[in-house]
């Protein structure tokens, strides 16, 4: 590892920093173009530090494999984790821990301008890694004026300023305080639980040394000396499986899609039947929503005082305290033009007979039994209320 680091926070602009990790004081930390880090480092060689801003770190898990191999298949489980291309991405591997690999991801555009300029420039540079990366602990957090940059087992990335106290709590939710090192660029926060250090740069910090991922980001085209067909034949086997694994998937889902819609049609179809029934005078009319009209007749019920165009509402009211008893159960209500039948059962014929006399009695209308049967030991019948002749 050299000794020298260049830190260069945003690869849009021309501004680096640089220092010897013999000597990480803000005296000897440089600032300037890369021009001026090149004629610091002279023929030695530098190791560049990008920023997360850019770039991304993900850990990846993967079975049993050789580092070789694991550098050929983080791509693929990489896939799905990423809004970009993955042949648009550079991504580097570093060693495992355990079965986890960090995978640390950039542009590829952007990696192979970035390595252009330091060449431009003069700089001997073949390591190149992020600075989320080489913060000094593996619970550590680096808060800069527009942001701030964490490295926990639950992430490691740069998070925005209107974002970050939040993604910080999250992020050592799970982690005694005082095993956290935090640090600041700028003032820290006052009421914050964490013990902040202030520092004047980055770099006094900053360190590859402090991270055993070896996540290099140097890139090199090796796209046509590669025999792609070669690397993915061991591969062809898994991928069939998952791609099964989808087919089933997407399978389990349209079926799921079809019940669901199947529960909503019988639904719809059980609330047009209980609309039909409050308000029979819609029979014959197309329902495209039951639950929407349900709502507007109640609302016009609501703004007419109460008062049902049909008369059902001002019908059943004297009716309610005997339909109301113990005994009797109300299966259904058909009124039209004045007359309304009952569905209802009761224990007993003698129940029924009474409860005919008390409807007549509340309603002032002459009351009839239709259709009395006796079923599982009750009584059911239709009671017929219309207006006396």
């Amino acid at each position: 590892m050299s000794d020298i680091l260049i830190y260069w926070p945003n690869h849009q602009t021309d501004k680096v920093s640089w220092t010897n990790t013999k000597n990480t004081s803000a005296e000897r930390i440089g600032t300037g173009s890369l021009q001026d880090a090149a004629a610091f480092c002279g023929r030695q060689k530098a190791t560049l530090i990008l920023s997360d801003r850019y770039c991304s770190v993900h850990m990846v898990e993967l079975p049993p494999i050789s580092y070789a191999k694991a550098k050929q298949a983080a791509p693929f489980a990489l896939e799905e984790l990423l809004a970009a291309d993955i042949d648009d991405v550079h991504i580097a591997v570093g060693k495992p821990q355990g079965k986890l690999y960090p995978c640390a991801v950039v542009d590829r555009e952007i990696i192979q301008s970035v390595q252009k300029r330091v060449q431009q420039a003069g700089i001997n540079c073949k390591t190149i890694t992020i600075d989320s990366l080489c913060l000094p602990t593996p619970n550590a957090v680096l808060q800069f004026e527009d942001g701030a940059i964490i490295r926990s087992p639950q992430m490691v990335s740069f998070v925005p300023k209107t974002m970050a106290a939040t993604l910080i709590r999250r992020a050592f939710a799970d982690v005694d305080p005082a095993d956290i090192r935090a640090m600041t660029i700028t003032p820290p926060p006052s009421d914050d639980a964490l013990s902040w250090q202030t520092h004047d740069h980055p770099l006094q910090v900053l360190s590859p040394t402090h991270s055993p991922d070896g996540c290099n980001l140097y890139f090199v085209d090796q796209q046509a000396t590669q025999d792609v067909s070669k690397q993915l034949k061991p591969w062809f086997r898994p991928l069939w499986l998952v791609a099964a694994c989808a087919v089933v998937f997407v399978a389990a889902r349209w079926v799921e899609t079809q019940a669901v819609k199947k529960s909503l049609a019988d639904l719809r179809a059980q609330q047009s039947a209980v609309y039909m029934q409050v308000f029979p005078e819609s029979k014959g009319r197309a329902i495209a929503d039951p639950a929407r009209n349900m709502r507007a007749k109640l609302k016009a019920l609501e703004s007419n005082g109460g008062q049902s165009q049909s008369g059902l509402i001002d019908a059943l009211a004297p009716l309610s305290n005997a339909l109301s008893a113990d005994n009797v159960e109300l299966g259904g209500i058909y009124y039209r033009q004045g007359r309304m039948e009952l569905n209802v059962t009761t224990d007993s014929l003698q129940a029924m007979d009474l409860l005919k006399n008390k409807l007549e009695e509340l309603s002032g209308s002459a009351a009839s039994l239709q259709a009395v049967t006796e079923v599982e030991g009750k009584t059911q019948a239709r009671i017929r209320l219309e207006a006396r002749s």
